[in-house]
């Protein structure tokens, strides 16, 4: 049943990889998709934004499925189309184990464990038509990233336009050649997103494409890009809600207080603006769209 298994990687942590994972598997389940959000960060952001800080099981589940093939138990969330394998300590636990195998197998069996894993994780997601991996960053565990890396169908690279954050997309790309040279298959890289783009203008939208331009002739970059929305994005994770979500929060907030005021009852203004959370919304939808033609390019 599986149609992809994306992971949202950069080796550089603060570059949206969590909010791009939220917002495309809840834009995934908008869109009728039976999804996934696979969890592997240990800090666990992406499970408490969907799932609050009381729920999950630390990254149990996962670990079970992925090191002793026990049936993978994923978290409903409050949209019927939208699951989360959490991650938390046992995440951790997960890398080292991943870690201790490669550091002891022989450099020729290397291509069998990439691939085990891969079919692992698949049958471990098989009820799901569409699987999102949030990733850690490197130095966390660069072996879990491979790892991730030849179990994905494919990778979305997610940036700022800073330097620091442009080379960690080119750390992934040769992380993924250098898998491939060792045998394992390995996603096949969808493209380089930009996040937190400043879109005051047209020319400043070209400008941040040229800025991962040195990359783009290897990986060319997404045209839709994720403009700079830092205030729903805060807000939507403390109040875990999905982009949409929050939007129909926002909106409602909006009528409330149009409606007090219009009755004379005085009403403090919320914290942000239906608007703001209209173009988050409008931005993740374009990716997603963007997203899923690409995958389906022959």
């Amino acid at each position: 049943m599986i149609k992809t298994v994306t992971a949202v990687a950069n080796a550089k942590g603060g570059t949206a990889k969590t909010t791009t994972s939220v917002a495309l598997a809840a834009e995934s389940a908008y869109r009728g998709h039976r999804t996934l959000l696979i969890d592997l960060d240990v800090q666990a952001n992406a499970t408490r934004h969907l799932l609050g800080g009381g729920v999950g099981d630390d990254g149990k589940a996962m670990f079970r499925s992925l090191l002793d093939g026990d049936p993978l138990l994923a978290v409903p969330t409050t949209d019927p189309n939208l699951f989360v394998a959490p991650a938390g300590r046992r995440t951790q636990d997960l890398a080292d184990a991943l870690a201790r195998m490669v550091r002891e197998a022989a450099p020729e069996d290397l291509a069998t464990a990439y691939e085990s894993m891969r079919t692992t994780l698949h049958k471990a997601c098989a009820e799901f038509e569409i699987v999102f991996i949030d990733t850690p960053p490197s130095e966390q565990s660069a072996t879990l990233i491979d790892f991730v890396y030849a179990a994905s169908t494919h990778v979305l690279l997610p940036t700022k336009i800073d330097e620091n954050s442009t080379t960690a997309v080119s750390n992934a790309l040769t992380a993924l050649v250098k898998l491939s040279r060792r045998g394992a298959s390995v996603g096949d890289p969808l493209g380089i997103l930009l996040v937190d783009v400043d879109t005051g203008g047209s020319r400043l939208t070209e400008e941040a494409l040229a800025a991962v331009s040195h990359i783009g002739g290897i990986v060319a970059p997404f045209r839709s890009i994720v403009s700079h929305r830092a205030g729903p994005v805060a807000y939507a994770r403390k109040a875990g809600l999905t982009p949409r979500q929050f939007l129909s929060a926002a909106e409602d907030a909006h009528k409330q207080r149009f409606a007090a005021l219009k009755a004379g009852t005085a009403v403090s203004s919320p914290p942000w603006n239906a608007g703001s959370a209209a173009r988050l919304v409008a931005d993740y939808a374009a990716v997603f769209d963007e997203l899923m033609r690409r995958i389906e390019e022959p």
